[in-house]
C-alpha cells in the first residue's frame, strides 16, 4: 500500500538536500524508497526528482521555498528562514543564425524576499563576449520581483564549430537572507549556424497525415518550448476522395509557456460525420513569428492500433526529388495497400510519381497537377500508375516537381494491411539533405518483432557500408557488435535483415544501428527501417544522421499508461554513441508538473540502456495518464551527445509506437 506522505517526503529531500550527490543515489534513502513504496524492476541509483519545464518553475520554487525554510534555521535580520533562488533556461539551444532571437537564463525567487546581488561563473564550451553577447558575472535582483532574465544573445561568427554550450551558475548571494537554492545552474547550448536540426524546431510546422474517420483519428501534441505563451494558427487540407476536400481555417491553439497542449483533430476543425483525411499546417500567429515549437502526432484506431509522425518544418520542403521507401503490395494475408499524397503549398504544381523497384526499375508512373493549397490522395498506387498485377515487397515512390519554374510540394504515403488495420507512415524526402553516418535508432530481433532497414543508394558508385550494432543493456547480449558488411549497389535500394545481418538469434535483441561508409567517405543515402511482427503490426522509423545527436536537453512527447484496455506501456532508451556520460529522465505531464520521480543513470561509451516501464521507473503515482512528455537532459560535464528515444506499446494487437526525443 501507498503511503500518502511517501512523494512530498522524497521531494523534500531531493529539493531541500543541497549536497553535490544526488540524494536518490544515497544508499540509506534507496532502502526507505523501496521499504515505503513498492519493490521496482529497475536500478533503484537511477532515480531523481524535479523537472526542467519552464512551466514549473514558480511551483518547484515555491515547494523548494516551503521545504527549505522548514529546515533550514532562521538569519537574524530574517522574517524567518532564508529563501532560495534558482536558476532555470527558458529553451535547451537557440541558433546562432541571425533573426533566431535570444535565449534566458531566468531566476526566480520569492517576491516577498529583498533583493540580492548574485555573483555568477559562466563557464562552457562557448567564449564570453565572442561566441555571445558578453554576460556580466553579477546580476541584481530586484526586491518584489519573482522572476529576473538574463538574455542569451549569439553571435554569428561564420565559423563551422557544432553546438557549443554556455552554462551560468550561482555561486554567491549578498543577501543573507537570500541562499543559493536548487538548481543552481543552467544550461543553453548555442547551435553553429543553420545547424539546428530541421525537426527540433520551427515556426511553422506542417503535420503530413491527419484524419477523422470511422476507423481512425488524429491526437496532435504541440510543444511551446518558449517563455511566453503562443498562438498557433491551424490550416487543415483536406484530401481529394475526402468528404468536404479543399483547405480550411480551424480555430486557433493557445499553448501555454512551457506546455504540452493536445489538438484533436475532429474537435479543433469542426469535423462533421463522414471521412476526413489529410494533412495540417501550424503557424506561430505573431507577425513577425518569433515563437518556435515543435509537433508530434498519432494518428490510430479505437484499439490504439495506428502510426506516429513528428512534424516537419515547412522550411524542409523544397522542389528537388523525393521518395518514400518500403512500399508493398502482397495477394496472401495480411494483404498491403499502399496510399500516395501530394500537396502543393502556396503555388499550383506540374508533378510525376515513379513506382521503382529495388534495383531502380520503373513499374508505373502517375502524371498529375495540383491547385494552390490543394492535397490529393492517390488510393492503392500501385493500381493507379498500372504496375504489373504481382506482389511487391520493396518499391519506391519518387515524386518529382515538372512545373517549368520549380515550386515546394509536401509528399508522403501510407501502408495498411488487411488484418489488424494497423498502418504504416513514410515521408517522401530528398537523400540530399541527410548526411553521414546515419543511426537507424531502434532496432529489435525478439520473439514478437523484428526490424528490416531499407537502404537507398542515389549515387552513381557502389555504396560500401559498415554496420555496427549498440545492443542494450537487459537485451540478450548488450554492447557493440560489428555487422556483416553491407553493399548497395548504384541507384537502388536494398534490404537489411537485423537477424541476418547481424547474425542474431531469436531471443530477445534491440538497440540502434549505426551505418557509416567503409571508406570513410561522406556521401548522403537515405535509411528507413520497420520494426513490426509477423502480422504486420509495428512501427517506421527514418534513419537520423549522426549530427543530429546533441548534448543539449531532448524530449518525447504523448507517452501514456493506461488501466483499461488497452493498456499502453512506455519505456525508454538513452545511448551514448561516442562517449561516457551521465543523464536523468524528467517526466512531467502537459502543463510542465512532475510525474514521479525522475531517473537518474550513467552510460559507459557506446552503451544503451533502456527503462521498461518508465513510469514505474519513475515511481509514477498509480492511475492513467494520457499526455506526459519524458524529458532527457545530460548531467556530466563536457556535452557528450547522446541519442534518446522512447517506444510505447499497447496490450492487444501489441501495436508499437517509437518517439525520438528531440
Amino acid at each position: 500500500m501507498r503511503i500518502p506522505s511517501f512523494n512530498m517526503g522524497v521531494q523534500k529531500l531531493v529539493f531541500g538536500t543541497p549536497a553535490a550527490v544526488p540524494p536518490w543515489r544515497s544508499p540509506s534513502l534507496r532502502k526507505y524508497v523501496i521499504a515505503q513504496d513498492r519493490p521496482v524492476a529497475r536500478d533503484d541509483s537511477e532515480r531523481l526528482s524535479g523537472s526542467t519545464f519552464r512551466r514549473t518553475v514558480l511551483v518547484a520554487a515555491a515547494l523548494t521555498l516551503s521545504l527549505f525554510s522548514g529546515r533550514v534555521a532562521a538569519i537574524a535580520g530574517c522574517d524567518g528562514s532564508p529563501v532560495p533562488i534558482s536558476i532555470f533556461a527558458s529553451a535547451s539551444a537557440v541558433a546562432e543564425t541571425p533573426g533566431s532571437g535570444s535565449g534566458q537564463f531566468v531566476f526566480v525567487v520569492d517576491p516577498n524576499t529583498g533583493g540580492t546581488t548574485l555573483t555568477l561563473q559562466i563557464t562552457g564550451s562557448a567564449t564570453n563576449g565572442s561566441d555571445y553577447s558578453a554576460i556580466p558575472t553579477s546580476i541584481v535582483i530586484p526586491g518584489g520581483q519573482a522572476e529576473t532574465l538574463l538574455l542569451l544573445s549569439p553571435l554569428p561568427d561564420f565559423v563551422i564549430e557544432g553546438s557549443e554550450r554556455v552554462t551560468v551558475t550561482i555561486t554567491a548571494s549578498s543577501n543573507s537572507c537570500v541562499v543559493v537554492g536548487s538548481p543552481n545552474s543552467a544550461t543553453i547550448a548555442i547551435a553553429d549556424g543553420d545547424a539546428v536540426p530541421l525537426d527540433a524546431s520551427a515556426t511553422t510546422i506542417v503535420v503530413p497525415i491527419v484524419a477523422q474517420t470511422a476507423s481512425f483519428s488524429t491526437e496532435v501534441y504541440v510543444r511551446n518550448a518558449n517563455a511566453s505563451p503562443m498562438t498557433v494558427n491551424v490550416n487543415f487540407y483536406e484530401a481529394t476522395n475526402s468528404s468536404v476536400p479543399g483547405l480550411r481555417s480551424c480555430s486557433s491553439l493557445i499553448v501555454p509557456a512551457h506546455t504540452t497542449q493536445l489538438l484533436t483533430l475532429g474537435t479543433q476543425c469542426v469535423l462533421g460525420l463522414g471521412s476526413h483525411f489529410g494533412m495540417l499546417v501550424l503557424e506561430d500567429a505573431a507577425v513577425p513569428k518569433t515563437h518556435k515549437f515543435t509537433v508530434f502526432s498519432r494518428t490510430q484506431t479505437p484499439a490504439g492500433v495506428g502510426f506516429s509522425v513528428e512534424g516537419f518544418p515547412l522550411a524542409q520542403f523544397g522542389t528537388t526529388v523525393a521518395s518514400a521507401d518500403g512500399l508493398k503490395r502482397t495477394s496472401a494475408e495480411p494483404k498491403y495497400q499502399s496510399n500516395c499524397f501530394v500537396a502543393a503549398l502556396n503555388s499550383a504544381i506540374d508533378y510525376r510519381i515513379d513506382l521503382m523497384t529495388e534495383d531502380g526499375v520503373t513499374i508505373g508512373t502517375v502524371t498529375d497537377s495540383l491547385l494552390p493549397h490543394q492535397i490529393k490522395r492517390y488510393l492503392d498506387v500501385f493500381a493507379l500508375a498500372a504496375a504489373p498485377a504481382v506482389d511487391y515487397a520493396n518499391v519506391r515512390a519518387q515524386v518529382t516537381g515538372t512545373t517549368i519554374v520549380p515550386v515546394p510540394f509536401v509528399a508522403f504515403c501510407t501502408m495498411q494491411e488487411s488484418i489488424t488495420f494497423s498502418a504504416d507512415f513514410r515521408i517522401a524526402k530528398p537523400v540530399s539533405v541527410v548526411p553521414t553516418p546515419i543511426v537507424v535508432p531502434v532496432v529489435a530481433r525478439t520473439g514478437s518483432f523484428n526490424t528490416e532497414v531499407y537502404i537507398y543508394n542515389p549515387s552513381a558508385g557502389l555504396l560500401a557500408l559498415n554496420v555496427d550494432l549498440y545492443e542494450a543493456e537487459t537485451s540478450s547480449s548488450p554492447g557493440v557488435h560489428s555487422c556483416d558488411p553491407f553493399d548497395v549497389p548504384s541507384h537502388s535500394t536494398r534490404l537489411l535483415t537485423l537477424g541476418v545481418q547481424c547474425l542474431v538469434d531469436a531471443n530477445s535483441h534491440f538497440g540502434s544501428l549505426l551505418l557509416h561508409e567503409v571508406s570513410g567517405d561522406t556521401n548522403s543515402f537515405a535509411v528507413f527501417s520497420r520494426t513490426q511482427t509477423p502480422a504486420g503490426v509495428g512501427f517506421s522509423v527514418e534513419g537520423k544522421p549522426l549530427t543530429h545527436f546533441k548534448a543539449t536537453p531532448a524530449g518525447v512527447d504523448g507517452l501514456k499508461r493506461s488501466s483499461s484496455g488497452p493498456h499502453y506501456q512506455s519505456n525508454c532508451f538513452v545511448a551514448a554513441p561516442g562517449g561516457a556520460m551521465s543523464y536523468r529522465i524528467d517526466l512531467a505531464n502537459g502543463s510542465g508538473v512532475p510525474v514521479g520521480s525522475p531517473i537518474f543513470g550513467s552510460l559507459a561509451s557506446h552503451q544503451m540502456v533502456r527503462h521498461l516501464d518508465v513510469f514505474a521507473a519513475a515511481i509514477a503515482p498509480a492511475g492513467d495518464y494520457t499526455n506526459v512528455t519524458a524529458t532527457i537532459t545530460e548531467t556530466s560535464p563536457g556535452g557528450v551527445p547522446f541519442i534518446g528515444f522512447c517506444t510505447m506499446q499497447e496490450s492487444i494487437t501489441f501495436g508499437a509506437d517509437f518517439r525520438i526525443a528531440k
